[in-house]
């Protein structure tokens, strides 16, 4: 099974332990589904980190930039995708869906 998580998924899991969010970020490093990612998801995730109200140290920013990239497929979508209306700005997780 391939799955495109939001980053709010990973912020919650992250600074969150136990939580729903944080079990499915555990099934995914223990290989349960295959995480689809781009680019843009990436960038979207660390800038997220970075400007998070609960301040995290860059190494482990950029350890879990490294962790996606390299235990994930990473896609790198070609045509742009307008389908969520009222947050364009989500339709960089369609793009990724539709070409994991």
């Amino acid at each position: 099974m391939r799955i495109v998580l939001d980053t709010n998924i990973f912020i919650s899991g992250i600074f969150w332990e136990g939580n729903f969010c944080s079990q499915i970020i555990d099934k995914w490093k223990r290989g349960r589904f295959q995480l689809v990612s781009s680019p843009k998801l990436i960038k979207e995730l660390i800038n997220t980190l970075r400007s998070f109200k609960i301040s995290m140290d860059e190494s482990l920013i950029e350890g879990w930039k490294n962790l996606i990239i390299k235990n994930s497929m990473v896609v790198y979508p070609l045509i742009a995708i307008n389908a969520v209306k009222d947050d364009p700005e989500d339709d960089k997780f369609i793009e990724a869906a539709v070409y994991g």
